[in-house]
């Protein structure tokens, strides 16, 4: 029981201190949204860029990226913490990548710039840029981009990939402007029918302010870490927002998957937890079976000593009157007339040293 004792209470302080809970992969309810239609027809041709729809689809990717979980196009997404999409979530995905640098004089004529980036290939004709001016032909965060649906000279009907470059340097009067080429391509073929249905050149043109926001830290700031990935995450947006019409309380068709990807918390137990308390749940049912298995014994064997144990003393007054029954059997032999002790005679008994013996004796002074 002691051994049992010990190995219960240091289960509970490795419980305490391994038992943690942790966050898995799972499934749950998706309600209502922004669902993705990769059939057609939509409402629009380029997607608007101020609406809840596209708070909701940017942010989901980063929802994913926070549950370590990848950005995409997903089929539909809501305002869901805890998303992390699976595999039959995601459509596809824009990829971008950067590329080379151009560096410029400060106050370099933009127009003359964005000309020499087409010439140089990192831009297509009919480039749309954004910037933040100074006066005296001063800027920063001058962005642009281009669709290469401009190279066939039809901006509808038509898959189409980006070209984009960003300044990277944050004073406008000090720095020279150093320009990052940027390229981008979308792998998600049941989307291209939203592709071809979009007119890139609009679109681009509308979603400009928020390409360049998304560049940078804030006002005066070097360009974002990683601007490949961002790009990359709001060419997903506006292809979700385009997809979903810009309707957030849609939902999944009835014969439809109505769950996504998410996380949730589990207990993770580690492996010397679970051998610990199994070795205290078999201690505890071998320690049960010893005793049902010595009660059983117990049994039988009380079962054999009836007899013998049928005239034993019960409490102190019994013994007592057994002790003064041996004491007057030894001084009166057995002469056919036995004389039995009674429990009302035990207070006229002393005990005390009889004959000069060295031991206590029941002794029966006045008889």
């Amino acid at each position: 029981m002691v051994i049992l004792f010990a190995l219960s209470k240091v289960t509970d302080l490795l419980t305490t201190t391994f038992v943690v809970q942790v966050e898995v992969n799972s499934r749950c309810q998706f309600g209502e949204g922004l669902v993705l239609n990769t059939t057609g027809p939509f409402l629009t041709a380029a997607p608007p860029s101020n609406g809840i729809p596209y708070i909701v689809a940017h942010n989901a990717q980063y929802f994913s990226l926070n549950n370590t979980c990848p950005i995409g196009i997903y089929a539909k997404v809501n305002r869901d913490i805890t998303f992390c999409p699976d595999t039959q979530d995601i459509l596809g995905s824009w990829v971008c990548s950067t590329g080379d640098t151009r560096t410029y004089t400060p106050g370099y004529n933009q127009l003359s710039l964005a000309e020499d980036l087409i010439n140089q290939g990192l831009l297509y004709p009919n480039a749309t840029f954004e910037y933040s001016g100074f006066g005296g032909g001063y800027y920063n965060h001058l962005v642009a981009w281009s669709s290469s649906a401009a190279l066939s000279g039809n901006a509808i009907n038509t898959t189409w990939d980006v070209r984009a470059a960003i300044q990277t340097n944050a004073s406008p009067f000090d720095d020279n402007v150093t320009m990052l080429g940027i390229s981008c391509s979308m792998t998600a073929p049941p989307v291209e029918t939203i592709i071809r249905a979009m007119n890139s050149t609009a679109t681009l043109e509308g979603w400009k302010a928020t390409f360049q926001g998304l560049m940078y830290y804030g006002t005066g700031t070097p360009c974002v870490t990683n601007p490949a990935l961002e790009l990359a995450i709001l060419l997903n947006t506006l292809t979700m927002v385009q997809g979903g019409d810009n309707i957030l309380l849609s939902i999944r068709a009835p014969n439809a998957d109505q769950t996504q990807g998410c996380i949730v918390p589990a207990t993770d137990v580690p492996p010397v937890i679970m051998a610990l308390v199994l070795i205290v749940a078999g201690s505890f049912v071998s320690l049960i079976v010893v005793f049902l298995v010595y009660t059983w014994q117990m049994r039988f064997t009380h079962r054999g000593l009836q007899p013998s144990i049928k005239y034993l003393p019960d409490g102190v007054i019994g013994w007592a009157v057994k002790a003064a029954q041996e004491h007057r059997d030894s001084r009166e032999p057995d002469d056919g007339q036995y004389a039995r002790v009674r429990r009302r005679e035990i207070k006229n008994w002393l005990i005390g040293y009889e004959d000069g013996q060295p031991r206590l004796r029941m002794l029966q002074p006045y008889r």
